[in-house]
């Protein structure tokens, strides 16, 4: 993601959408719980929110579809 945001020249970046599949925390729009991806649903957000200069959200990749 550091690589695709720095080669895309937005500067600020924004923003970061990432589609998962599980289930999101409404509340801190952490993933929840995703058996397709074991252990990625441990933070996630917080730990792209400390390496990206963006915010970034999560939402269930079927949702995202749809839109």
């Amino acid at each position: 993601l550091e690589r695709t945001a720095r080669r895309a020249g937005s500067v600020p970046l924004h923003s970061v959408g990432i589609g998962a599949p599980g289930l999101i925390d409404p509340v801190t729009g952490e993933l929840r719980d995703s058996s397709g991806l074991p252990a990625w649903h441990r933070g996630l957000v917080r730990v792209l929110q400390q390496r990206l200069p963006a915010t970034v959200l999560v939402e269930n990749e079927t949702n995202l579809a749809a839109v």
